[in-house]
């Protein structure tokens, strides 16, 4: 394309995929998708850029609007049985991706058998104001579930009412990310948080900050991390936080939430702002060989 703000690839049909790509080293680039109507969560198949087996490609400024889902790794059974029943995106770059306005989820890597490796992703930024007005979402904004090695360069999620976390790791090992930044969101689950680590996951994580975002009311116990399942690794370094609005009537703001208490995994976050996180009366009573938490 010309430009993500010249090309434009308009889905008029409703809850149809605009783009669905793969294959061996391929490039797409320079252009936008936008469905005609913003898209449902009932609508599960609006998916902006649908990815099937992709290895040693590069995707860069693409933009999506108005969908169920910006960037996804498919889910059609025939497509994925028909290239031998896996599904995963290998070496490939993700670079300058904008999605704005989606109702379930604006990026879904949620591999086959943990066949997504050694993928880099940078300068992604979500959100999902696309009226001007934050709207909900149905899922996590941002999911990577059954890979290995996933690369990130500053990820923005700003803009949106998540009824899930607002970064979701399932099984998603090492991934580093530098720069990870959360703005104006307004959770809406109790128990919830806005990274959640479950079951084996590791994250290494430089710098996150969390910027005016609303914690409401009966909420529970809501994190900023949340450990679930057994084998979770954490290791932050650097935790800014920059006016937020968080509620004290029903609502536990707290640094880590675990599930239940850990009996394999660490958790350490150094470099922190503490503020209004009720960290110690999660963290005190569990080992030292499980968190390592140094804060102000």
């Amino acid at each position: 394309g010309a430009g993500p703000v010249k090309t434009t690839i308009r889905q008029h049909t409703s809850n149809i995929v605009a783009v669905r790509f793969g294959g061996h080293a391929q490039t797409l680039e320079e252009f936008s998708v936008d469905f005609n109507t913003n898209q449902p969560a009932a609508n599960t198949n609006a998916t902006a850029f649908e990815c099937y087996n992709t290895f040693f490609s590069t995707y860069r400024k693409l933009f999506a609007f108005r969908c169920a889902r910006g960037f996804q790794l498919g889910t059609n059974n025939s497509i994925i049985t028909a290239q031998g029943g896996m599904n995963g995106a290998f070496s490939c770059h993700f670079d300058t991706l904008e999605i704005n306005g989606y109702s379930i989820s604006a990026i879904d890597f949620t591999s086959t058998n943990g066949y997504s490796t050694g993928n880099v992703w940078s300068n992604v930024y979500t959100h999902n104001n696309y009226t001007g007005t934050t709207v909900a979402n149905a899922g996590p904004c941002v999911k990577f579930a059954f890979c290995d090695e996933q690369v990130i360069h500053q990820l923005n999620i700003e803009h949106s009412n998540p009824a899930a976390p607002a970064l979701f790791l399932q099984q998603a090992k090492n991934v580093a990310i530098d720069s990870l930044h959360f703005e104006g969101l307004t959770p809406s689950t109790w128990g919830d948080a806005f990274i959640s680590l479950y079951d084996a996951c590791k994250l290494m994580v430089r710098g996150v900050t969390f910027s005016h975002n609303t914690v409401p009311a009966n909420l529970g116990p809501y994190a900023a991390f949340y450990i679930g399942g057994g084998n979770c690794y954490l290791n932050c370094s650097g935790l800014n936080r920059n006016t937020n609005t968080i509620s004290n009537s029903g609502t536990n703001h707290v640094l880590v939430h675990y599930e239940s208490a850990p009996t394999t995994g660490t958790v350490a976050i150094t470099e922190a702002e503490l503020g209004d996180y009720a960290a110690t009366a999660v963290n005190d009573s569990l080992p030292s060989n499980i968190k390592n938490l140094n804060y102000t």
